[in-house]
């Protein structure tokens, strides 16, 4: 159920005090980066992080999807062609790890890598 904290009603929020809650992980890894004065988010590769932080968060909402799928509909109602198309989806994405983001994720600890 939706809040006035968080009107989407989704996980993650950060509640604050004397200031209004930020919600969305990325929203919240950004606000917690620039609080420790970190470099999750490094300017040399900036793009790069920020696209291989949209893919784990792609292979997050894929794996929710399928989730969802078996836990909230009865099985005579299922699709699986969309399960299958939400695995596909990660299958396409941890290909992509191995193929293009190796360098990236043997680099020094960023946003990317965490997601």
């Amino acid at each position: 159920m939706p809040t006035t904290e968080n009107p989407l009603g989704k996980i993650p929020t950060l509640l604050r005090d004397n200031a209004a809650a930020l919600y969305d992980s990325r929203v919240i890894c950004q606000f917690l980066n620039a609080r420790a004065v970190g470099n999750l988010y490094p300017e040399d590769a900036l793009w790069d992080v920020l696209t291989l932080e949209a893919t784990g968060d792609g292979i997050c909402d894929a794996a929710v999807a399928m989730v969802y799928e078996g836990r909230t509909r009865p099985a005579d109602k299922q699709f699986p062609d969309m399960v299958e198309a939400q695995w596909s989806k990660i299958e396409r994405a941890l290909d992509t790890l191995e193929t293009r983001w190796v360098d990236q994720m043997n680099a020094p600890l960023n946003i990317g890598q965490i997601a």
